[in-house]
């Protein structure tokens, strides 16, 4: 598991976004870190309104990048 992928399990909110920020970090992987912190607040914390944000975010990475 990466560094960008324990982080998110972790839900590590300030991390995730720094191994995201890296220039060799992927859209794909962005989009993976996102769903995974999403899945995370919504399963170990409860908080769906902050799982919502992630989801919502890493659907817009999509939208964005026609590739994926």
């Amino acid at each position: 598991m990466t560094p960008l992928m324990t982080s998110a399990v972790a839900g590590h909110v300030p991390l995730t976004e720094y191994f995201a920020s890296l220039c060799e970090t992927t859209s794909s992987q962005k989009i993976q870190a996102n769903e995974l912190l999403g899945a995370t607040f919504l399963d170990k914390r409860h908080d769906i309104s902050m799982a919502y944000q992630f989801w919502r975010k890493a659907l817009t990475l999509r939208f964005v990048d026609e590739n994926l």
